[in-house]
């Protein structure tokens, strides 16, 4: 079957911020967190649900201050939902924000058919045994 397009705008280079590096830490690899980012977007456009969950870490603090494992199963749940999902995201901006902290701020559209929504969202990455993890994630609506 045809998975649905996913349309990843990455910043150009010179956009991104250099005013947060911190004094003696090597230069950010933001191609590192911006495909980690793509990849996870994917794998939520797939429904891969091993993948997108695999995507955030143990740790992870969900807005509605659900337990990880409660969150968990309530993601395994909405993914499996819709027939299809649909994952475009725009104007990727990054910066570090630690030693092994980044942030990754986007326009998010999500499509299905069941729900569909446009919102500005904020992934707070660390990274853990040596890949990106998803601390935090915060959303507002695109007015």
């Amino acid at each position: 079957t045809d998975q649905p397009a996913m349309v990843v705008k990455p910043q150009a280079p010179a956009e991104r911020p250099t005013s947060r590096k911190i004094p003696d830490q090597p230069a950010p690899n933001y191609d590192a967190i911006n495909s980690f980012v793509t990849t996870w977007a994917a794998s939520w456009s797939k429904q891969d649900v091993t993948r997108y969950l695999a995507s955030y870490s143990l740790s992870f603090k969900s807005a509605e201050g659900l337990n990880h494992s409660a969150w968990t199963e309530q993601r395994k749940r909405r993914l499996a939902r819709p027939s299809v999902i649909s994952i475009q995201l725009e104007r990727i901006s990054t910066e570090k924000t630690g030693p092994d902290m980044a942030r990754v701020s986007f326009d998010q559209r999500y499509r299905s058919d069941v729900y569909n929504d446009h919102v500005n969202k904020t992934l707070d990455l660390r990274w853990e045994k040596e890949q990106w993890k998803i601390m935090r994630e915060t959303s507002a609506p695109i007015q």
